[in-house]
C-alpha cells in the first residue's frame, strides 16, 4: 500500500511538470522527450507566448513570439527572428575573451550601424557593395586592403580620406591611394580637393615613369620641380616646362615659350638657343643663325628676304620692270655697263627693307614690282646715279618710302 501511494505522488508530480497555466487559463505544454530534448509549447499562438522578466517587470529580458515566430531581447514585439533592443548600448557583443577581446555592433537613433572592434580591425573576407561611405573629419578614414593569406598580415594598399569642413557647403575631402613597395607604404597618387588637382609622386625616373604605357618604360614623369619628362624605352627623349619644350641631347630641338624677334628665335637647338627661326612681325618668319637675322620670309607676297649683303650684281640691259629681282636686305651693284640699266625692287610689303647701293659706272633703273609705287608713280622705275645709295622701306603693300 505505501509503494502505491508513493506511485501516486510521482505521476501527480510529473503531471505537474506538463502543464502549466496561462492566465487565461489555455495550458502551456512542457515536455521532455525520449531523446532527452526539452520543449516548451503554447497551445495557442500569440506575440508574446513565452517571456522572461526581470523582478521589475517593465520591457521582457526574453520575449518569443510564436504567432510571428520571432524572438526579442529586450522587447516585446520583435520584428525579426532575433530582434535586440538597447536604445543606448551596443545591442550585439561577439567574445572571445571575456571582457577584454570582442566586437560590438551598435545602431542609433537615426539608424546608423557602428561596428566596434576591441582589436581595430573589420575584417569582411567577401564582396562588399556600398551606396556610401562616411568617414569623421576628425579622425581620417582609411580603407585598408591586407592579404591576410600572407605571413606578416600588414596593409598592402590603401585609401586614405582626410576630411575638412569649414561650414556649410564648403567640405573638402583629400583622398591618398597608397600602396606597400619593398614593405613601405609609398603614396602612388592623391587628389587634392582645394587645389581640384590629382597630384602623382615625384619619386620616379624614365625607366619607371608615373604615367606609363604598354610595357611601362614608357610615359611621362616630374623629372625635378615644375619640368615634365617624356620618356621612350625607359630613356628620357624630351623635357616640357613652362619656358621650354626641348630634347635631351645638344643639337637636339628647343621650342621656347617666350617672344620671339626678328634675333631672337622660339624653334632653335638645345645649347644653340640663338640659332632657328622667330618670327619679325605678323605673317613674316625669320631664319635667324648667331641671333642675326639672315633670311625673312613674308606671307603675303611670298617674298623671300635675305636679311645680308649680296654683292656682285650685274644691272640688266636693257632694262624693263620685272628684270634682276633683288632678294636681299643689302644689295650691291657692281655693274651698270649702260644708262638705266636695271634691277627690281621685291613685292612691297609692310617693313620690307631693300638698301641699293649703285657702285657701277652709270645711273642705275630701279623699277618697282607690278602694281607697286617705288616714288615715281606705280608701275614707274626710279633712278640712282652712280656711286650713290638708297634705302627703300615698304609702309604698305604697294608702296615703297626712301628712307
Amino acid at each position: 500500500m505505501k509503494k502505491l501511494f508513493v506511485g501516486f505522488l510521482v505521476v501527480c508530480f510529473v503531471q505537474f511538470l506538463n502543464t502549466a497555466w496561462c492566465a487565461d487559463g489555455d495550458p502551456a505544454i512542457m515536455g521532455k522527450t525520449n531523446t532527452g530534448d526539452f520543449t516548451v509549447q503554447s497551445t495557442t499562438d500569440s506575440a508574446t507566448a513565452v517571456q522572461v522578466l526581470d523582478a521589475d517587470g517593465g520591457a521582457p529580458v526574453l520575449n518569443v513570439d510564436t504567432d510571428g515566430e520571432n524572438v526579442g531581447v529586450g522587447t516585446a514585439g520583435p520584428d525579426r527572428k532575433l530582434d535586440v533592443l538597447d536604445a543606448s548600448d551596443p545591442q550585439l557583443r561577439l567574445t572571445h575573451t571575456d571582457g577584454s577581446v570582442y566586437s560590438e555592433m551598435q545602431t542609433d537613433s537615426n539608424g546608423d550601424l557602428t561596428i566596434t572592434p576591441s582589436g581595430g580591425d573589420v575584417d569582411i573576407d567577401a564582396n562588399v557593395t556600398a551606396t556610401s561611405f562616411t568617414a569623421d573629419p576628425s579622425d581620417p578614414a582609411t580603407m585598408s586592403f591586407v592579404n591576410s593569406s600572407g605571413a606578416d598580415g600588414d596593409t598592402n594598399a590603401m585609401i586614405s580620406v582626410t576630411l575638412s569642413d569649414s561650414g556649410s557647403g564648403t567640405e573638402d575631402a583629400d583622398v591618398t591611394f597608397s600602396s606597400q613597395v619593398d614593405g613601405t607604404m609609398f603614396d602612388f597618387m592623391v587628389w587634392d580637393a582645394s587645389d581640384e588637382s590629382l597630384v602623382l609622386p615625384l619619386e620616379n625616373d624614365s625607366a619607371t615613369p608615373t604615367m606609363a604605357f604598354g610595357d611601362g618604360d614608357t610615359g611621362f614623369y616630374e623629372s625635378a620641380d615644375d619640368t615634365l619628362a617624356f620618356a621612350g624605352d625607359g630613356n628620357v627623349a624630351a623635357y616640357f616646362n613652362r619656358y621650354y619644350m626641348r630634347g635631351t641631347g645638344e643639337g637636339r630641338f628647343r621650342l621656347d615659350f617666350g617672344v620671339s624677334a626678328y634675333n631672337d628665335p622660339l624653334y632653335c637647338f638645345r645649347a644653340d638657343d640663338d640659332t632657328g627661326i622667330g618670327r619679325a612681325a605678323a605673317d613674316q618668319l625669320s631664319l635667324i643663325a648667331g641671333g642675326v637675322e639672315g633670311i625673312r620670309l613674308i606671307e603675303s607676297t611670298g617674298v623671300l628676304q635675305k636679311v645680308q649683303l649680296t654683292t656682285g650684281i650685274t644691272a640688266t640691259n636693257p632694262g624693263v620692270q620685272g628684270d634682276n629681282p633683288l632678294v636681299s636686305s643689302y644689295n650691291r651693284i657692281t655693274t651698270v655697263g649702260t644708262a638705266d640699266d636695271a634691277v627690281t625692287l621685291p613685292a612691297a610689303d609692310s617693313g620690307v627693307i631693300c638698301n641699293i647701293r649703285n657702285d657701277g659706272a652709270n645711273q642705275l633703273e630701279v623699277w618697282p614690282a607690278s602694281g607697286d609705287d617705288c616714288g615715281s608713280g606705280v608701275d614707274t622705275a626710279c633712278t640712282i646715279a652712280a656711286g650713290d645709295a638708297v634705302t627703300y622701306v615698304a609702309i604698305d603693300a604697294t608702296t615703297w618710302k626712301i628712307w
